[in-house]
């Protein structure tokens, strides 16, 4: 898919990916009514503009959630071919894998561990009066919440999927089997969300835009853990044992690969 080069971020290159803008255009809908409500800004033009700003902002911490993942994993030792945007997901595109469960556990969690702390440095911030700055604070603070726990939930291509291959290759699973039953959680998390935001929907319990804009971040989650699962070898995804010397012999698993943040 075709990128912008925006800038480099210790040697690394981040490029905006072609949807995100329609990323921008589903945040500053869904955000333009809050932003009426709270920041007392006309439901006009300059909502919708409040709205688009929000949008900038996701898109910054998304890209701090990023640059923590290409830190750590240069840390680790393995190359990072490009930070990436795009419609309502990050990735670092990482060559190579982690050698041990420590190295894919450090690497996992640098991403949600730095969206957690910029929340909780944002936090102090709500001390003050109402107004702007405050309204500021608290997009901060919610925005690396979503990001950093979202992450953290068990299922492929998200960080937590990510700790969750490292425990289950930690215990004694063999790294595809590993990869595989993350996968699958992550697919099932999928499935589990876009039913939660049809349901709150149809109880009109939440806004028809965030509902539409859970479900689409809920595609976006299962098309991630199905493209894991599509890298991983054929034995694998049928739920042989990856090392089963009665399974014919699969291509090794692509060099690169890409961890996202949704």
């Amino acid at each position: 898919m075709p990128g912008l080069r925006v800038a480099r971020v210790g040697g690394v290159p981040v490029v905006l990916r072609a949807p995100v803008l329609a990323g921008v255009v589903v945040v500053a809908w869904v955000f333009a009514p809050l932003a009426a409500r709270l920041g007392g800004v006309p439901r006009d033009a300059r909502s919708y503009l409040a709205g688009a700003a929000y949008a900038v902002l996701v898109l910054a911490c998304v890209l701090a959630h990023e640059a923590a993942h290409a830190c750590a994993a240069r840390r680790a030792g393995l190359p990072v071919a490009a930070v990436e945007v795009g419609a309502l997901h990050g990735g670092t595109r990482v060559l190579g894998e982690p050698g041990d469960p420590r190295g894919e556990a450090l690497v996992a969690a640098a991403g949600p561990a730095a969206s957690l702390v910029l929340a909780a440095l944002a936090s102090a911030a709500l001390l003050q009066p109402p107004g702007p700055g405050r309204l500021l604070a608290a997009e901060l603070v919610l925005t690396n919440l979503l990001l950093g726990l979202v992450n953290l939930l068990p299922g492929l291509p998200l960080d937590g999927g990510r700790l969750l291959l490292a425990l289950l290759w930690s215990r004694g699973r063999s790294r595809a089997d590993a990869a595989a039953l993350a996968a699958w959680s992550g697919i099932g998390l999928a499935g589990a969300a876009v039913l939660v935001a049809l349901a709150a929907a149809a109880a009109r319990r939440v806004p028809l835009a965030a509902a539409g804009a859970g479900a689409l971040a809920a595609a976006l989650l299962a098309a991630g853990a199905a493209r894991s699962l599509g890298t991983l070898p054929a034995a694998v995804q049928r739920g042989a044992p990856a090392d089963d010397p009665d399974q014919p012999d699969e291509p090794d698993q692509p060099d690169q690969h890409r961890r996202t943040s949704t």
